[in-house]
């Protein structure tokens, strides 16, 4: 017979395994669903995100090539005005770019034409759609290629269509290869089952389509029947069985298009902390019976009141409280098990909180603060201060998403520094951060803060070896009674596109002006082109006057823009954006052309030409075909050389010493004239200016208009024309516009003056007309 010590410890155990066993594996399952429920959840958003910005990208990228389709000459339909359209367009993006008739015949600049009628994505494009294709295999190339075609309409009817041949790769920005988590896959599959993008280590395998795939190595089969089942959805989650892994799976469509994204991630990855948790109940089990052997009624007294603690925060828990916390009252194995609990508890909020790249609270976390403030009763405060790196993809494909996210992770630290105490910041999206204040900042302290970070983020990078340096914007908004109507988030958006609109490492405040700004310097720039083929622009001209004789020696051909909705424009209101979207060549050209045109009108009536002046660009005289287009132009309307000039600026002609002493050489070798623009505002090094191939020197006017104003001017400009002097360079002064700014640089035996003492700028005809007169 037993003893009754035996039977109390028996009955005791028998109490603990009835009290432990049901709370403990209720509550590790209670803790199983809510990890698996937020972890297929934070797949959905990643998905979702991810769709949300290819949406966004596909929209950009197509812009351009709808803006052409809205060009009267491609919608006239009359080939040979579409192929001089075509032939003018300067697009990276596009491989190629054809004309498509309303039976399906593609029209190519090389004269080549195919008949693509029987593609899927022709049809689509001919019904009125923007239509992108599967990747297929390129009829004109042979090559693997995305197409994208654009419907042309007139009056509503479909004329036809512009396509365009991209390569399979113009994706391969969008970090794909990433997935969720360390050992995460992502891909996008149209619902025919055809790969647009795949991870970086499946590229190897020539398949394009994952039907294809699973027919041919069977592991393929589950991923396959997923792809399958989710055609019907627009997004969702699941799982399949990959090479012995099982893979949780996020997916969502993006939006007009047959594309799904799919990401996802090793359920074991996912789900590590679920192990240690079942190892710890396990032990605690073990450890507790062991102990209530020795001690039953003891244990049960001391042990019953934690473990039913322990289960109601599992409760809270489930029910999505992240907060709660067990708070150990010893260091037994209930204490451990409490730690344990925290440690979940903290794995759950870092999974669904935090960044893991930058540790910082991630864009989840801020609309939902923001939202929360927004939504509440009450004067709320709310300030938001944004940061974007420009061109942050240049740093992954030179560098690789190693060196990319270093950066990032630099970036986090150096705002965190700058950031007051009273501040939050958040990783908000990709190359995103945002500085959030709950309190009415103190005059300018926004803008200070916003000074320091862009002053911290604009000092190169030494990581792993490597110099880098990053260019941002940043956008600032507060959140005042005025502005109350707006989106936050949407407002600090705004504010830091226009920055990046004005220039690389501005600043700019929110401005309810500023999306209405953002939208017409997008019109603006879409403009430019049909503007060039529709002869909106005209040139103007202004004299070079020798200053000995008063004759006019040379004129300088500025550009004018007659906008039909928004009247004249100067130069200084379009040349910079033509710089930004690389129209800039385009207007170059017609300047060129037009110059040339005179030049020739001039000897067809046998009158005597002046020497004309023109302004070239940074980025048409770095492109290798200048000089090549410079001299088809003249020898299309049998132009002498010598009556051009060509103007470049000081750190043009420096930023690639070299090659720009070639260049120059190149074109003076054929007698075209080369001046040095705005001379003594860039660098002024005199080591680079005397090895240039150059003829003449413009002093720049705001050097001459602050000589009555300065000594320090007048010396200055006095010995600029002394030094050109020396070098026998010819001087032009810019910017004259008194007879005490006249007789001082007469003095100093300045060679040629312009400006408007002499004459604004004019037309040609009363040009020749003052000339005449004079």
């Amino acid at each position: 017979m037993k003893s009754v010590k035996t039977k109390g410890i028996l009955y005791s155990l028998s109490l603990i395994l009835l009290a432990v066993l049901p709370l403990g594996f209720g509550a590790y399952f209670s803790f199983k669903k809510i990890l698996v429920s937020e972890v297929n959840q934070a797949i959905v958003r990643v998905a979702e995100e991810t769709a949300d910005h290819l949406n966004s990208y596909i929209e950009q990228f197509i812009a351009p090539l709808v803006g052409i389709s809205q060009n009267e000459q491609i919608i006239s339909m009359d080939w040979p005005l579409q192929r001089d359209i075509l032939n003018a367009q300067i697009n990276p993006y596009y491989l190629s770019v054809a004309v498509l008739d309303s039976k399906g015949n593609a029209h190519y600049v090389d004269e080549t034409t195919l008949d693509l009628s029987d593609r899927e994505y022709i049809t689509e494009a001919l019904s009125g759609n923007i239509s992108f294709s599967e990747v297929i295999t390129s009829r004109k190339t042979g090559e693997h290629v995305i197409m994208v075609a654009v419907p042309i309409f007139k009056d509503k009817v479909i004329q036809g269509a512009l396509i365009a041949r991209l390569n399979d790769d113009f994706l391969s920005d969008f970090a794909l290869t990433r997935g969720y988590g360390e050992n995460g896959r992502a891909y996008i599959i149209s619902d025919n089952g055809a790969f647009i993008s795949r991870p970086q280590q499946e590229k190897d395998d020539t398949t394009l389509n994952i039907y294809e795939a699973a027919q041919k190595d069977n592991s393929f089969d589950a991923f396959a029947e997923f792809v399958q089942n989710s055609n019907s959805k627009q997004s969702g989650f699941g799982s399949y069985a990959f090479q012995d892994e099982q893979i949780l799976m996020g997916y969502a469509s993006v939006h007009e298009t047959n594309w799904k994204i799919y990401v996802g991630t090793v359920e074991d990855e996912a789900l590590d902390n679920l192990i240690h948790l079942a190892k710890t109940f396990i032990g605690l089990i073990i450890v507790s019976l062991i102990f209530c052997s020795l001690l039953a009624f003891y244990v049960v007294r001391r042990f019953v009141k934690p473990i039913v603690e322990l289960s109601s925060l599992f409760a809270k828990g489930a029910l999505g409280n992240l907060t709660v916390r067990f708070m150990p009252k010893s260091n037994d194995e209930l204490g451990s098990l409490g730690q344990s609990f925290n440690r979940m508890m903290d794995s759950i909020k870092t999974l669904t909180q935090y960044d893991p790249l930058t540790s910082l609270l991630n864009q989840y976390v801020l609309e939902k603060e923001v939202e929360t403030l927004v939504n509440s009763e009450g004067s709320q405060k709310l300030s938001l201060i944004m940061v974007a790196i420009d061109k942050f993809s240049s740093i992954n494909n030179s560098f690789g998403y190693a060196m990319g996210d270093a950066v990032l992770c630099e970036v986090a630290v150096r705002i965190a520094k700058c950031t007051p105490g009273d501040y939050q910041l958040y990783r908000y999206k990709g190359d995103e951060f945002i500085v959030m204040g709950t309190k009415f900042p103190v005059g300018d302290e926004l803008y200070t803060i916003s000074q320091k970070i862009l002053a911290a983020l604009h000092e190169r990078y030494q990581i792993k070896g490597k110099n880098i340096s990053i260019d941002v914007s940043i956008g600032i908004f507060l959140w005042t009674e005025e502005t109350r109507a707006e989106e936050p988030l949407k407002a600090v958006t705004n504010a830091m596109n226009y920055a990046r609109y004005i220039g690389s490492n501005q600043i700019q405040k929110y401005n309810p002006l500023i999306h209405a700004n953002l939208l017409g310097i997008r019109q603006l720039q879409t403009d430019i082109i049909s503007g060039i083929s529709e002869e909106q622009f005209s040139l103007v001209y202004q004299p070079m006057v020798d200053l000995e004789n008063r004759k006019v020696v040379q004129i300088e051909a500025l550009i004018r823009w007659k906008h039909p909705k928004r009247g004249l424009l100067y130069p200084d209101q379009f040349i910079d954006l033509a710089e930004q979207n690389g129209t800039i060549t385009n207007i170059d050209i017609w300047v060129m052309n037009n110059v040339c045109k005179q030049i020739k009108a001039w000897k067809d009536i046998r009158q005597k030409p002046f020497i004309i002046s023109i302004n070239v660009s940074a980025k048409t005289f770095e492109d290798k075909k200048f000089v090549p287009i410079i001299v088809d132009i003249m020898n299309q309307y049998g132009i002498e050389p010598s009556l051009i000039q060509l103007e470049i600026t000081e750190r043009m002609a420096i930023k690639n010493v070299d090659e720009s002493i070639m260049k120059l050489n190149e074109l003076r070798t054929m007698g075209i004239r080369i001046a040095i623009d705005d001379f003594g505002i860039g660098y002024s090094s005199l080591s680079y200016i005397i090895r240039l191939p150059i003829d003449s020197i413009k002093i720049d006017k705001s050097f001459i208009q602050n000589m009555n104003k300065s000594k320090e001017a007048r010396a200055l400009v006095s010995t600029i024309i002394s030094l050109c002097k020396t070098l026998k360079y010819n001087v032009i002064a810019e910017g004259i516009e008194s007879i005490e700014e006249l007789d001082y640089l007469k003095e100093n035996e300045c060679d040629v003056g312009q400006g408007y003492y002499f004459s604004k700028p004019v037309s040609i005809e009363e040009l020749v007309k003052n000339c005449q007169a004079g």
